[in-house]
């Protein structure tokens, strides 16, 4: 999420209906949770697609940009020029974590921490060099957008930024999935890059943090902030999970997203979080 860039671009479009009148009942049918139906009916964003097939393919980006307004508490109905008022009051945003199944996780209590851009960067730059320095490798496209990219809220905060996206993408995966299986389409599930992705900066932060700074470390794994963290990593189990993803990854996630969860310094940070013997991470990397 691109903090006011993203904002401007997507408010741009609600400004002209290019849909038929039944455009959003036929998006609305593909969606069953009770946070889908949420995000859908109050940051209602269809009106970015020329016809209601196109609105279908798209409806999963449409959640996932929308998850990002609503754990903001981003009010419903605001034109362009409200939101943009809204969004230069910091004051104003009111950071509540939106669960799949429509209740909510609050904020974690963490203050200050250190930027996700410094310690993920350094983590692969440290760990994994040849990655680091490889430009068509599948997570450089995530370091590009979300870390060396300073606009975006991911890069330089870990506590609403990189949780958002990561639950975002949760969102937008299991809606791709659901959609993709009811049209029957096949290939390569796009939101599942981010889940992953985004797990393994999550973690990358996390590994970073414990040995650099045990300070804010303590300060996450002494108070509800680590049940905070354990929780999203369920959340992205159960979608991973509704993806068959142990059976259905592809070569890039197969070879390169699972290739950065080799570390062994990384698990001792996420065995702190989730626990040494937790059957969640075994589950998220089909062991």
């Amino acid at each position: 999420m691109k903090n006011l860039y993203l904002i401007a671009l997507l408010i741009s479009f609600l400004n002209f209906e290019v849909r038929a009148n039944n455009c959003v009942g036929q998006v609305e049918s593909l969606l069953t949770e009770a946070s889908e139906i949420l995000v859908f009916k109050k940051h209602t964003f269809t009106h970015i697609f020329a016809d209601c097939n196109e609105a279908k393919f798209g409806a999963d980006i449409v959640l996932h940009e929308a998850v990002h307004f609503e754990d903001l508490g981003v009010p419903a109905g605001l034109n362009e020029q409200e939101l943009m008022v809204w969004y230069s009051d910091p004051s104003n945003i009111n950071f509540n974590l939106l669960l799949i199944d429509g209740s909510r996780l609050g904020e974690m209590q963490s203050q200050n921490l250190p930027m996700p851009r410094d310690l993920i960067l350094n983590f692969l730059k440290k760990n994994y060099p040849s990655i680091y320095s490889d430009p068509n490798h599948s997570i450089q496209s995530l370091v590009d957008g979300y870390l060396k990219d300073h606009s975006t809220l991911a890069s330089f905060s870990f506590v609403r930024g990189l949780t958002t996206e990561l639950n975002a993408y949760i969102h937008g995966l299991r809606a791709e999935q659901r959609i993709k299986r009811s049209l029957g389409i096949g290939g390569s599930i796009y939101q599942r890059y981010g889940v992953l992705g985004f797990m393994f900066f999550f973690k990358a932060y996390l590994s970073e943090l414990r040995t650099s700074y045990p300070a804010h470390w303590n300060s996450i794994v002494n108070s509800s902030d680590k049940s905070y963290i354990k929780e999203i990593f369920a959340e992205a189990l159960i979608v991973l999970k509704f993806s068959d993803h142990c059976n259905t990854m592809d070569w890039f996630e197969r070879n390169e997203f699972f290739a950065l969860f080799e570390d062994q310094n990384y698990f001792l940070a996420v065995e702190n979080i989730v626990g040494k013997n937790s059957s969640l991470l075994k589950e998220i990397l089909c062991k």
